[in-house]
């Protein structure tokens, strides 16, 4: 099963599920972006399509 994030401005990046944690709606997460500053994170929705789950983010 693939595992997208999908970014506020529809950018979507694949992703490893942690083996540790579950992600569900309302899970905050820190995620480093490609300019090297770190944002947190929310996932709002979560939807699984075909062989991919797409968790839904917005920025806090």
């Amino acid at each position: 099963m693939r595992n997208v994030l999908v970014f506020p401005d529809n950018y979507e990046l694949d992703f490893t599920y942690p083996s540790d944690r579950t992600l569900e709606e309302g899970t905050r997460l820190y995620v480093r972006m490609s300019d090297s500053t770190t944002n947190l994170v929310e996932i709002t929705n979560i939807s699984q399509q075909e062989s991919a789950i797409y968790y839904y983010l917005i920025l806090i």
